[in-house]
């Protein structure tokens, strides 16, 4: 079973596939992304299919820049952000939950930063998603 509800390398999701699988939680996809679009100026899309275990990830991209990574699920999706040193110091000054900040502060911190996978599922984790864009966006 592959981290993505879209296993099948042959078949590329698209919007409307996506918005269906993802059931309810779709609403906190589109506010995600359309927070993205206003701070960023602007987004698009990249479907990847990196491996069978992987399965299809959403790149969404302001310009050439890598905003997050959306991993479609039954009925929700993860989020995951990737944050430098002076983003990690932002998101640990922020409002966004305890859990967050002990999740990411965990993380290995590798050349370009520290990632983080977040599930959107329900309004609270729909928050501190969108606490993380927008320290990426301004970071």
């Amino acid at each position: 079973m592959s981290a993505s509800i879209f296993d099948i390398e042959l078949v590329k999701p698209d919007e409307q596939m996506l918005l269906y699988e993802l059931s309810e939680s779709g609403a906190y996809f589109e506010q995600l992304v359309s927070t993205a679009d206003e701070l960023a100026g602007g987004h698009s899309y990249e479907w990847k299919y990196y491996s069978k275990k992987s399965g299809w990830t959403l790149k969404v991209l302001s310009g050439k820049r890598n905003l997050m990574f959306i991993t479609p699920c039954a009925g929700y999706f993860r989020a995951t952000f990737t944050f430098g040193d002076k983003a990690t110091a932002a998101v640990l000054a922020s409002q966004v939950s305890e859990s967050v900040k002990h999740e990411l502060l965990a993380a290995k911190r590798y050349m370009e930063g520290r990632s983080i996978q977040l599930e959107v599922g329900s309004q609270e984790q729909l928050s501190d998603a969108l606490l993380l864009l927008k320290i990426k966006i301004s970071s």
